[in-house]
This record gives structure tokens, C-alpha cells and sequence, in this order.
């Protein structure tokens, strides 16, 4: 179990520049970008907006641990 976990961690961390900037990359130009920065912070990487999907940074950068260990979890938790 340690050795997807490890792999998934070190997928995360590989990505964590390339999942950020697609979440804070605005195609208008820089506009609302501190806006939607702050809150981010405020709300702890969570932020939902009526004009732009919902933003949530935590989930995204979990993403790849969860792709390397669903397998194993869906085998022992049926």
C-alpha cells in the first residue's frame, strides 16, 4: 500500500506548477486574478464563482495520489 501512495505523492508533487497555473491562467488577461488569488487563500484553496467554474486547488493537487491508489482501495473495500 506504501508503494502507490509514495508514487501518487511523488506524481503530485511533479505537477503541483502545471495543476496550479491551469486553475489561475485567465485567457482576458490578468483580470479578477487577484481576486480569485485571494479567495483562495481566504477559503483555504476552495473558491466558486458565478462567472468561472469552481475552483478547488486541494482536490486537484490530491488528484494523482487518488488515480495510484483507487485500484488498490476498490480491491480491499469492495
Amino acid at each position: 500500500m506504501n508503494h502507490p501512495l509514495d508514487e501518487g505523492a511523488k506524481d503530485a508533487i511533479k505537477s503541483k506548477k502545471r495543476i496550479i497555473s491551469t486553475f489561475l491562467d485567465r485567457d482576458n488577461g490578468n483580470q479578477g486574478f487577484y481576486g480569485t488569488l485571494k479567495a483562495l487563500c481566504l477559503r483555504h484553496g476552495m473558491y466558486a464563482s458565478q462567472s468561472c467554474p469552481r475552483i478547488d486547488i486541494n482536490d486537484a493537487l490530491a488528484q494523482p495520489i487518488f488515480d495510484k491508489i483507487d485500484k488498490m482501495f476498490g480491491n480491499i473495500f469492495r
